[in-house]
């Protein structure tokens, strides 16, 4: 049964530090608050519903902001108290069944869908999580003068969403109801019946708007978050492959399972004012790399310039079988769309990547597990098995998968006869591991073979006995992953 999780966003309210002005329905470059605090809980696969709780005069402006913006999980927008408290009482009373609560502070719009992640996860195992960033700064009690210096080792600045098991929430405020106890957040009412609150990495960006400053800092900071990204491009093995025909175009109809492995490469993408650059690990050069071929078919697409600068970290190794150039030009489709705001779904980016590259549909798919057929076009999820180990041997030596094709087209051989020509020591690979495993392949067009195992010991153990100090190439362990990309949180630094 699917685990139901709900996020209630409380409104910001009116302080005194802003002139009792509603700060949900600011506008921050160009949005209301309101809107950067519903996205992340919008885009997260892991939230089921939303419900938004604002001051009874302001219900018609959060219903018409949630009907411009075209939020599809906002369920209820209900009327808050007098409190805070008051105010999320009211929206844990409109939840009928939930497993998982998150509670969230309308001040606080630039939450990311990673804290999100973190807090659910750590709430279905601990009960309770909630983030929090250490202090930095040295900490005097006292009013006009200092009373003692607090040692600010263990201290931290407790941020939302906070998230609870739902029966562990309601049972805190029906509680602290019953007992007239007002708490200082929602984790302070759960504290309070015994339990323990799982602490995880909040961030310095996670600001709350309390005073007109914070507005400035946050147009800032949500400007420097817009204008670059950093993905992490996934490599995949072909669980098995099989040429149907020739096209008359020149393309080949295949049927492949296609498996993300979890060796990356890192792209950092950012904003330029004009140009493009490719930097970091440039293995051929920029004119014939996916990377720019991905970005000038998009840009033909859009039918507008999108300077920008990329820095490649290649951690794939090429022509290897493993798909490092494909997921690289996914990567950057995928980065350019996000920063430049281009609002294209992932249906409409796979028909522009088939342009690039058979195998870029894939990766812009995010599937880890997929059954691929046509030339790339047809992509049906498959069920991901995580469990999965796997042994790469990577022979150094290149195998051109155009020119496997070319050899195919003329012998008719499968591509695992081509690479043994082509490179005999795969013979030898294969011979070792296939005693060891009972699934044993060639990826793609090779040259690199992939033994499977259940568990990292057992492909330790096939290792022994290979000669691996005399191999000319490379070893890798690796485990099967559920996507084929991942937008990577830019972690703070103490």
């Amino acid at each position: 049964m699917k685990m139901i999780n709900i996020a209630i966003i409380v409104g910001a309210g009116r302080g005194k530090r802003m002139e009792n002005i509603d700060k949900s329905f600011l506008l921050l470059n160009g949005k209301p608050i309101l809107v950067h605090s519903i996205l992340p809980f919008e885009k997260s696969n892991l939230i089921d519903e939303i419900i938004i709780v604002v001051k009874k005069d302001k219900l018609n402006n959060a219903k018409k902001v949630v009907s411009e913006y075209k939020f599809k999980k906002v369920k209820k927008i209900i009327s808050g108290g007098r409190t805070r408290q008051d105010s999320v009482f009211n929206g844990l009373c409109k939840i009928k069944n939930a497993d998982i609560v998150l509670v969230h502070d309308m001040a606080r719009p630039l939450i990311d869908e990673y804290i999100i992640k973190d807090c659910i996860n750590n709430a279905k195992k601990f009960w309770a999580a909630i983030p929090a960033f250490s202090i930095k700064d040295t900490i005097k009690k006292g009013d006009k003068f200092v009373e003692k210096t607090i040692d600010r080792k263990n201290l931290n600045l407790a941020q939302t969403p906070q998230a609870f098991k739902y029966q562990i929430l309601k049972k805190a405020y029906e509680s602290a109801k019953e007992s007239k106890f007002i708490g200082t957040d929602d984790a302070s009412l759960v504290e309070k019946l015994g339990y323990k609150i799982k602490i995880i990495p909040g961030s310095s960006k996670n600001i709350k708007i309390t005073i007109p400053e914070d507005m400035i800092i946050a147009e800032n900071l949500l400007k420097e978050d817009q204008n670059k990204v950093e993905i992490k491009a996934y490599a995949k093995i072909n669980l098995n492959f099989e040429i149907l025909k020739k096209l008359p175009n020149g393309y080949h109809k295949i049927r492949s399972k296609f498996q993300a492995i979890d060796i990356y490469d890192t792209l950092m993408i950012s904003k330029e004012k004009s140009g493009f650059k490719l930097t970091g690990s440039i293995i051929c050069p920029t004119n014939l790399n996916l990377i720019t071929k991905a970005k000038n078919i998009l840009e033909d697409y859009v039918k507008k310039k999108l300077p920008c600068k990329i820095q490649l970290i290649k951690s794939i190794p090429i022509s290897a079988g493993l798909g490092g150039g494909s997921s690289d030009a996914a990567a950057t489709m995928i980065g350019l769309n996000k920063i430049y705001e281009l609002s294209l779904s992932l249906e409409k980016l796979k028909k522009i990547a088939l342009k690039v590259g058979s195998d870029v549909p894939f990766f812009i798919s995010n599937f880890g597990t997929a059954l691929v057929e046509g030339v790339g076009e047809k992509i049906k999820p498959l069920k991901v098995e995580t469990s999965k180990i796997y042994v790469l041997v990577r022979p150094h030596k290149r195998i051109s998968t155009a020119e496997m094709y070319k050899e195919y087209d003329k012998t008719k051989e499968n591509f695992f006869e081509i690479a043994k020509r082509i490179c005999p020591i795969i013979i030898e690979i294969y011979n070792h591991f296939s005693k060891k495993s009972n699934n044993c392949r060639m990826s793609g067009s090779g040259p690199t073979i992939f033994a499977e195992f259940s568990s990292y010991d057992e492909a330790l153990k096939a290792i022994e006995n290979f000669d691996i100090e005399k191999f000319d190439g490379d070893l890798f362990i690796c485990r099967s992953t559920m996507k084929t990309y991942d937008i990577i949180k830019c972690q703070d630094k103490d």
